[in-house]
């Protein structure tokens, strides 16, 4: 009865039952009647299981042909657990990854929304001057234009007075 609750005793005899099941039937030399369940029986249907498995992958096979052995048992479960871990392991790490990630692109975000809100008030405020700078402009050029024109009618009467002298 203590048999039936240990762990790998319920995993091996679920692997003989699947053994049993999947395997085909298999007159043992020796037994009168197909398909018997003898120690030697199941070892010829699990070397049938075993060949038939070895199609489909031979590393699964091996797992499965030492199944009746307990310590190899032990240690596919001590692996399966230890490859178990390290996946957690994995998806932890990850997951603190993503977290990191998702804060930086936060951050990235409130950045370039405050440079693009600094950009625009500096623009305005170069637009601003600009358009200050253009009324300077344009009233330079008027009087520019003024006194450019102011000494034109003085010099060009003195112009005519000396042409007249010349000609004289």
């Amino acid at each position: 009865s203590n048999d039936s609750c240990d762990p790998i005793d319920n995993i091996k005899n679920s692997l003989l039952l699947s053994l049993g099941n999947d395997s085909v039937t298999v007159s043992t030399p020796g037994s009168s009647s197909p398909g018997a369940s003898s120690p030697e029986s199941r070892r010829w249907a699990s070397l049938s299981f075993a060949r038939k498995l070895a199609k489909e992958g031979r590393q699964y096979a091996a797992a499965v042909g030492s199944a009746n052995d307990p310590e190899s048992m032990l240690g596919m479960i001590r692996e399966r657990d230890r490859r178990i871990n390290s996946l957690e392991a994995t998806i932890e790490a990850n997951t603190l990854m993503i977290e990191k990630l998702k804060k930086d692109v936060e951050r990235m975000d409130t950045e370039h929304e405050e440079a693009q809100v600094q950009s625009t008030q500096k623009i305005e405020q170069l637009e601003e001057e600009n358009a200050v700078y253009l009324l300077q402009v344009e009233g330079f050029e008027k009087a520019f234009m003024t006194l450019n024109e102011s000494q034109q009618t003085i010099i060009l009467p003195s112009l005519d007075e000396t042409s007249e002298e010349i000609n004289a």
